[in-house]
């Protein structure tokens, strides 16, 4: 099987044809979260020039849930859209509850994944399981001085 972009996140979904299962990422932060009081607290262990992350859970493919970070605001999603690319091509969809980004991320967020910190985590076959597996390497990633921040 070749190797392509849009697997790069979990080798079970396809282009056009996600896998349908829970994933696992890990988005780059800005460096001056780590000033931050709640941020320090999260992360005594980290190394000041390691990156700064927040890492998540998503029953879609990672790059749909960067995009709802990014355009689906806590307190200002009503009306707004986010881009899916579950199915391929990137597809207009309204904002809801469901995919608000987090709130206390949101300024420091870079909008950019870092897959080869998560990718063999994916993908994980329910909530439960995506839920451990984001834990574990918020955890990981933390032992080895990165600053990372999880909901």
């Amino acid at each position: 099987m070749s190797f392509v972009d849009f697997q790069k996140h979990c080798m079970e979904c396809k282009k056009g044809k996600p896998c349908g299962k829970y994933h696992i990422y890990a988005l780059m932060l800005q460096k001056d979260v780590a000033s931050c009081d709640w941020f320090i607290e999260a992360n005594p262990d980290y190394v000041d020039d390691m990156e700064c992350l927040y890492v998540g859970m998503t029953s879609h493919i990672p790059k749909c849930r960067a995009s709802q970070h990014q355009f689906c605001h806590v307190g200002n999603w009503e009306g707004k859209e986010y881009i899916c690319y579950c199915g391929g091509a990137g597809e207009m969809k309204a904002c809801s509850i469901g995919t608000r980004g987090s709130g206390k991320i949101r300024k420091y967020n870079k909008y950019l994944l870092r897959k080869k910190l998560f990718r063999r985590h994916n993908p994980q076959n329910d909530q439960q399981s995506s839920k451990e597996a984001e834990e574990s390497l918020a955890e990981e990633l933390r032992k080895i001085g990165y600053g990372v921040w999880t909901n």
